[in-house]
């Protein structure tokens, strides 16, 4: 009898253990903002709020997400203030989420970046914000890198975002003059879960892709994106026949497939005429929702796809098949080799197709550990690795010990969150505890040169030289010095023009009045450029094979090109670099920057073939990272010196839209400054919208002013590359003064700037 009494009271105690296991819950905070309180700055969009709010009803309908009502936050318009928003994830988010549960964000209005390079920042305007200056937006708007870092500290097992935030600039009048979605708006979305024991599933579902813009239509009442992501849900061919499951990566295909449609349907006559000026369909404006998924380490051979919900309304419709795989790695450091089943795919960040079923990926650097991983491929998604890359293996130089390796990895995580005095700080206490340990040094020489202290960072990669000299060391440090000939030369007053045309003599010395010294000093851009081929020069006799030191090479011949007499040298150091590493997109944009470089010598007939040469090297570059900032400046330089006004204005639009990735705010505002001539050039054509076309101009000026106030060196750069003519009669005086009346034939090669600068390794 007491035997069974004991078995009983155990049989309770199982019953009431396995009760109390928890489900997991769903939570979800949404917000539409359309209508703002400063309604002169910013302007009014049409349905954030219905789309919002449409959306809470599908998750809340017990027919299609079942989530329960108190489950939900809506914030619209008026409510959604910066306040209201972190006060909505405090008490919803914050107070509820438990180990195993999902968040659902969904964010519809204007997204804005700011900044360049290190410093930019992207932001969600809230109903409240005060103004669109980086001060004012810092002041009052959503930082998405502050809301990710909050998102992360939540215990959730899985995150899925919904973004439809790109659409029009928000500024009033400005409506020709796009605000696309940048890298910089998508590395702030970027969740990095850390309250979790097991890795988090995050997915990310962007109304558009990087350069594009989110559009909304007045007859279905609602953006673009969110209506048929909501057709999706409600009626359409994805939840699985079996359960009613509905996985992102399927919805993500249905919505792919539906925007298309409405983009062919909505611009079908515009797109025909476009292509008929246009190289290629890839130059076209159109709307292209895209989905990540991002894998936090470690990864997993067993990484499936995240489901959003389960309906339960009537499923009859095979689900639409799943397109094709993607990968994106970035790694830190960046330029790792990457390779999927032993193919060479590139350089990191590298973008690449996945084959079906398992795959192993490994990435490699010098200096790091190798990282291999099995992952299965997951259609529909874009898989995106981040991963941060072990210091050790060949060139590291010592191991840490334990003091400077936890230095080293909060050096790392303060760069990452963009508290860069912290990093530099952590990375200098590292070189000085272990000199010999080269990622210390790449990465403060990274930072350094991000920051616009390029002289600080070709003094760190000497240091590093004589603790590690090694091909990749060397290399490093002729692009260095490379980046100070473009520095000096861009930032050089504009010499006395002459009074008459030069001759095309073959020659380029003669172009102005002052006649050189018979012994001239050796300028700082001189000396600059003899270092940087002595570097490239060490390293070739390092490693004669290493594709990194030959586009050194080619880079430095062009800093130290007096007259031309170097293309074919410079050229064929290019053409070297490609040929031992075709994967690697910087290796085919140094390609097409020699080429474009040498092109702006000839007259115009034979300029043309090169320039098109020019344009085939860049597109082969963005094949392999099609975010590639300085490929899509390049192009838009070469579309440009040919006439092609649409594709040129796409490419800097584009090179604008990756401007994240960029070093120098100078650069940045002169394409901005090229937009608003390429605009007042539309707004004097017969048949067009001139007031739309000047405003979008004036747009363009004021935002290449605001990135730097001083002009002066953004308009040398665009002079240097050879575009005075086709920009002095469309941008104010005040500003075309400063371009050298006779800068289309430069009396140096080596002016003929910017030279690309890709980070370092």
């Amino acid at each position: 009898m007491t035997t069974k009494i004991v078995r009983f009271f155990l049989a309770v105690g199982l019953l009431g253990a396995a009760q109390s296991v928890r489900a997991a819950e769903t939570w979800a905070l949404l917000v539409g903002v359309g209508k703002y309180q400063n309604e002169q700055l910013i302007s009014s969009l049409r349905f954030p709020a219905a789309d919002a709010t449409s959306f809470r009803d599908a998750l809340t309908d017990t027919q299609i997400g079942a989530v329960p009502k108190d489950h939900v936050r809506l914030l619209t318009d008026e409510a959604a203030t910066r306040d209201g928003i972190s006060s909505a994830f405090d008490e919803l988010l914050k107070a509820n989420v438990k180990p195993g549960d999902r968040v659902i964000i969904f964010l519809a209005g204007h997204g804005v970046t700011k900044g360049v390079g290190a410093d930019a920042k992207g932001y969600f305007l809230t109903t409240d914000v005060s103004g669109l200056t980086s001060q004012a937006l810092s002041d009052s708007a959503l930082s998405l890198r502050e809301f990710s870092d909050k998102l992360g500290q939540l215990p959730a097992a899985e995150f899925i975002l919904f973004v439809d935030a790109c659409r029009e600039d928000p500024t009033p009048g400005r409506g020709l003059k796009p605000n696309q979605m940048s890298d910089v708006l998508g590395r702030g979305l970027q969740i990095t879960p850390q309250n979790n024991q097991k890795p988090a599933s995050v997915v990310t579902f962007y109304a558009c892709s990087i350069g594009q813009r989110a559009y909304e239509d007045a007859n279905l009442k609602h953006g673009i994106f969110t209506y048929w992501v909501l057709e999706g849900l409600r009626a359409g061919p994805v939840p699985e026949q079996a359960d009613g499951a509905v996985y992102m990566n399927r919805l993500a295909t249905y919505t792919r497939q539906k925007v298309g449609e409405w983009a062919g349907k909505t611009f079908g006559a515009a797109r025909g005429a476009k292509l008929s000026t246009a190289d290629d369909e890839d130059e076209i404006v159109t709307q292209t929702p895209e989905v990540v998924s991002l894998v936090a380490p470690p990864l997993t051979a067993d990484l499936q796809p995240v489901m959003l919900m389960k309906v339960k309304r009537q499923v009859g419709q095979t689900p639409v098949d799943l397109d094709t795989p993607k990968l994106l790695v970035t790694t830190i450091p960046e330029g790792a080799q990457v390779s999927i089943n032993g193919k060479l795919i590139g350089a990191s960040p590298v973008n690449g197709n996945l084959p079906d079923g398992e795959c192993r990926v490994r990435v490699e650097a010098p200096g790091y550990e190798t990282e291999e991983r099995t992952i299965k491929s997951l259609g529909g998604y874009q898989v995106q690795f981040a991963l941060r890359l072990k210091p050790g293996g060949q060139n590291a130089g010592p191991q840490l010990d334990a003091p400077s390796a936890e230095t080293y990895q909060r050096a790392i995580s303060a760069e990452a969150h963009g508290d860069w005095e912290i990093a530099m700080a952590g990375y200098n206490m590292v070189r000085e505890a272990a000199p010999k340990f080269a990622p210390a040094a790449e990465r403060l020489a990274n930072l350094q040169r991000l920051r616009g202290a390029k002289s600080e960072a070709a003094a760190t990669l000497a240091e590093l030289v004589a603790q590690v000299p090694s091909a990749h060391s060397y290399s490093l440090l002729s692009r260095a010095y490379t980046a100070l000939v473009e520095n000096n030369a861009a930032s050089e007053e504009a010499p006395e023009a002459a009074s008459e045309e030069p001759k095309k003599s073959g020659g380029l010395g003669g172009l102005f009045k002052k006649k050189k010294p018979k012994t001239p000093a050796k300028s700082p851009v001189d000396a600059n450029a003899t270092l940087a081929l002595n570097a490239a020069d060490q390293a070739l006799k390092l490693d004669k094979k290493s594709a990194e030191a030959h586009l050194a090479r080619g880079f430095a011949l062009i800093a130290a090109d007096n007259g031309g007499d170097r293309q074919n040298e410079a050229q064929m150091e290019f053409g070297m670099a490609v040929l031992l590493a075709p994967g690697d997109a910087a290796n085919h944009n140094g390609l097409g920057y020699g080429r474009r470089i040498y092109a702006i010598l000839k007259d115009e007939e034979a300029r043309k073939p090169e320039l098109q040469r020019a344009i085939t090297a860049q597109k082969d570059a963005l094949k392999l990272r099609p975010d590639f900032y300085e490929a899509h400046l390049e192009l838009a330089f070469c579309y440009h010196l040919l006439g092609d006004s649409d594709s040129a204005m796409r490419q800097y639009e584009l090179a604008n839209a990756n401007r994240g990735a960029a070093s120098d705010k100078d650069e940045v505002a002169a394409a901005n400054l090229a937009l608003a001539a390429l605009h007042r050039q539309e707004s004097q054509k017969a048949g067009g919208d001139k007031q739309a076309q000047e405003n979008a101009a004036k747009g363009y000026e004021a935002d290449g002013t605001e990135i730097s106030p001083d002009l002066s060196r953004a308009m040398r750069l665009l002079g240097h590359v050879g575009l005075r003519t086709r920009l002095v009669d469309f941008l104010p005086s005040a500003v075309t003064r400063w371009m050298d009346p006779a800068s289309e034939v430069k009396s140096k090669i080596r002016n003929a700037i910017p030279i690309p600068n890709i980070p370092f390794r």
